[in-house]
């Protein structure tokens, strides 16, 4: 057995020693570097302030002239649309049109983003919050069909982040039962266009087009194989 002794030991803590000191006089040496890190972010974030507040005047007179001379958005009286994604804009953009189409719209989002400001627009009739798919995939989708039950939807309308992409699918199956029509994929379709290497391989396969060269990676040993 190989015993280590204090003279051998003594070499490698006056190593690490010197290494650090190395580091700490290198980081020394670099003043400049950390204060541009620091600054130019507030440097940017106070000009994005300065920039808003001076179109804030036009965005007033803006906002005036549209309630004066502008159509108002009211909560439409025909069928319900269930509209999913509550903190994108393009979901908003969905709300406005369907509302000035006479739609009824519902909005839904997960807890975290139960504050978004879409829930505040006149073409919002409910908004709702359902269970993050990160968290509980088969709750998510059973709330989903369970607001659709609960107010009735005539049509789905997933603004889908990708986690939520498959899940909603899932959703507009059980939807469909009860007579919600959904504006999205089938299961099958979705899981194979939400997956970039089966994406490749159907293309090649079904469709006899050229793909990129792709491999599905399932651990680090089949990483280390592929590189080599």
């Amino acid at each position: 057995i190989y015993t280590l002794s204090l003279h051998d030991a003594l070499p490698i803590y006056d190593a690490d020693r010197s290494s650090a000191d190395t580091d700490e006089s290198s980081l020394a040496d670099q003043p400049l570097a950390d204060d541009a890190y620091t600054w130019r972010p507030r440097f940017r974030a106070l000009a994005t302030i300065v920039v808003l507040m001076a179109f804030a005047p036009i965005a007033a007179f803006l906002y005036v002239v549209a309630c004066v001379f502008g159509k108002p958005l009211r909560v439409g009286t025909g069928r319900t649309v269930l509209v999913t994604g509550g903190k994108m804009t393009k979901s908003l953009h969905f709300v406005r049109w369907f509302a000035k189409a006479g739609y009824r719209v519902v909005l839904v989002e997960t807890p975290k983003y139960w504050h978004v400001g879409a829930r505040f627009s006149r073409g919002v009739a409910a908004f709702y919050t359902v269970t993050d798919p990160r968290q509980d995939p088969k709750k998510y989708v059973a709330d989903l069909v369970e607001v659709a039950r609960k107010e009735k939807a005539s049509f789905f309308v997933p603004v889908s982040s990708p986690v939520a992409s498959v899940f909603d699918s899932e959703a507009k199956v059980l939807m469909a039962e009860s007579g919600c029509r959904g504006l999205h994929f089938d299961p099958k379709i979705c899981n194979i266009l939400d997956n970039k290497h089966t994406f490749c391989e159907w293309a090649r396969s079904e469709l006899g087009l050229r793909t990129p060269e792709s491999f599905l990676l399932t651990s680090n040993r089949s990483e280390e194989h592929t590189s080599e």
